[in-house]
């Protein structure tokens, strides 16, 4: 059937605790993140097969209480997302002629930017930063060649409303240091 995330933000820390409760007792998910993340928000991302992802949404919905401030369910997802998050993802042995780091206001945008770039070109997810210490924010990096990590971040700009930007940046031959700085903290 597939493998799909969903991810909700929760202005509330305790709201948040109590929709993962909901969820994990109505059906079964992978927890990619659950935290409280700035400024005094939570955050959920679930992975796995649709239908479950998909109850697993359902039971926020139905929970009561306050709704997420900002939620996505991404059917379909690239397998890259999932793995990345599971741990099954390697580090990269080559240093990529091009990074693309791009960074959204929302988690929800960001995992909703991110698949949208995976599936454009041919990239490789190299590091996933999520809300704390960004005040909420979503910041990933690609790594590829230039023409590919050019069409992702594109692709990823065009996947989210002008809003929800928070900027991109995209470098050319980059320096050995940035780019091992990205390898070396892939599966932290």
């Amino acid at each position: 059937m597939g493998e799909a995330i969903y991810v909700a933000e929760f202005r509330s820390i305790s709201r948040g605790i109590g929709a993962l409760d909901a969820m994990c007792k109505r059906t079964r998910f992978t927890l990619l993140h659950a935290n409280p993340v700035c400024i005094g928000k939570y955050l959920i991302c679930a992975g796995g097969d649709v239908a479950d992802v998909a109850e697993a949404k359902t039971a926020v919905e139905i929970g009561g209480g306050e709704p997420p401030f900002a939620a996505c369910l991404l059917t379909g997802t690239h397998p890259a997302i999932l793995g990345y998050f599971k741990k099954e993802s390697s580090a990269a042995e080559n240093i990529p002629a091009t990074v693309g780091v791009f960074e959204t206001r929302s988690a929800a945008a960001g995992f909703e930017s991110l698949d949208a770039a995976l599936k454009s070109a041919q990239t490789e997810l190299l590091r996933v930063w999520i809300g704390n210490r960004l005040g909420g924010k979503l910041c990933w990096v690609l790594g590829g060649g230039t023409s590919d990590i050019q069409s992702a971040v594109q692709a990823a700009g065009k996947a989210i409303p002008e809003s929800e930007r928070a900027g991109s940046q995209i470098i050319s031959a980059p320096d050995s240091l940035i780019t091992k700085m990205f390898i070396k903290n892939l599966l932290t």
